[in-house]
């Protein structure tokens, strides 16, 4: 048993009570033979009470069994001592007296000492509780310190990781306006070095095929006409190319002013007369007298005529129609043919770059995947859109819709 233990400490308590009391009781019986030799029988009566209550006090059961003793003794002595029947009478109430009191004080003690006890082990086990919780609070200490020392190196290896991709991004952004720069640069050039020779060879073979230079037999009139046919074509990707480029830098120029849109719809029938006429097609239009909006004329010819272009190309035999109208402070292009159409599954590819819709069966179109794309571009800039209905076999809807007035986007 350890030496500091409760246990340890109580039995001590407890054999120097023992040691005490008796004492105090061998004290009291000599005490009182003596008071009784002597006749001091009132001295003794009252000198009882001492290690009676003592010994319920401070020893419970075993004091109550004690104090009885004591009290027998009392007793015995009061006869040994008296012969007088009223004396021995009052010394056996009071031995009841005794006992009773002495029931009365063990009942308190041992009370007393189960309160303490009661309250030894809460406050044992509020000690217990206490040393569990600090415990758990050193050991949560420990491992936020240890968390905070890993999550500052998580954090100074982020920052050097973003500090590294900081600097490999504004290497990669001076590179890519070096490359925009070039790109511009080459645009430029492309611009100029390649459709002004176009355009002088389109112009010399139109001034050719007119007989302008002198009279070309047949043969000589059907190659100029590839020559010329080409050259317009090689012409119009150029430029394709170029408007793309410009309207991804958004790098485009706008002429914004007024213009009666129904002339504009006269223009582009009359570019395509001789394809339709070539192809023994029809081309209707049905457009009020006049209709005037506020937008980038060039711009919006170059996407009806891309519209138109594509419904020619696309479409064998039959008829095409372009019907304008206004609708909620907006005008309508509908470009309508009646060619092969377009399948459900191909109408998602239709706005992409560079994207071909190719059947089997059908002769392979010239094109370079870029006018559609090109012209939702160009809508999209000039506030507009266009919308694309078709049944495969029996023809197409691309409705091109304008505000009134550019607002700007």
């Amino acid at each position: 048993m350890n030496e500091n233990s409760p246990q340890s400490i109580r039995f001590q308590s407890n054999r120097v009570t023992l040691i005490a009391l008796a004492a105090i009781t061998i004290l009291a019986i000599g005490i009182s033979i003596y008071c009784l030799s002597s006749g001091y029988f009132i001295i003794f009566q009252n000198l009882f009470y001492i290690p009676i209550i003592i010994a319920c006090v401070y020893y419970t059961r075993r004091g109550f069994v004690f104090s009885c003793i004591i009290a027998c003794i009392y007793f015995v002595l009061t006869i040994a001592f008296t012969r007088d029947s009223v004396t021995i009478l009052q010394a056996l109430v009071r031995v009841l007296i005794f006992i009773l009191v002495a029931a009365v004080i063990t009942y308190l003690s041992l009370t007393r000492k189960k309160v303490e006890e009661t309250l030894q082990q809460q406050h044992d086990h509020l000690e217990d509780l206490v040393l569990e919780r600090t415990t758990q609070l050193e050991e949560d200490i420990t491992e936020r310190k240890r968390v905070e020392v890993e999550l500052a190196k998580y954090r100074d290896h982020l920052e050097k990781l973003v500090g590294e991709r900081t600097q490999g991004l504004a290497t990669a952004n001076e590179r890519l306006q070096e490359l925009d720069r070039l790109k511009s640069l080459f645009i430029a050039s492309m611009s100029h070095e390649l459709r002004t020779p176009l355009n002088s060879i389109i112009g010399f073979t139109g001034i050719l095929l007119q007989g302008l230079a002198g009279p070309l037999n047949e043969e000589q009139q059907k190659q100029l006409g590839m020559v010329n046919s080409s050259s317009k074509h090689l012409l119009a990707l150029i430029n394709d190319v170029i408007d793309v480029s410009k309207i991804e830098s958004e790098k485009i120029d706008l002429i914004i002013e007024d213009f009666d849109l129904s002339r504009l719809i006269t223009e582009v029938k009359s570019s395509f007369e001789v394809a339709i006429s070539d192809k023994g097609l029809l081309l209707h239009i049905d457009k009020p007298d006049k209709c005037t909006i506020r937008s980038d004329e060039r711009r919006v010819k170059q996407v009806i005529m891309n519209l138109v272009s594509n419904a020619v190309k696309y479409t064998d035999k039959g008829a095409t129609k372009i019907k304008l109208f206004q609708a909620d402070g907006k005008v309508k292009i509908i470009v309508t043919d009646s060619g092969i159409g377009i399948r459900a599954k191909d109408m998602p590819k239709l706005f992409e770059q560079f994207s071909r819709i190719i059947l089997e069966g059908q002769d392979i179109r010239e094109g370079t995947g870029l006018g559609l794309y090109l012209s939702q571009k160009l809508a999209g800039i000039l506030g507009g859109e266009i919308r694309a209905e078709s049944q495969f076999g029996k023809g197409s809807d691309f409705t091109l819709t304008l505000p009134m007035e550019y607002k700007g986007v």
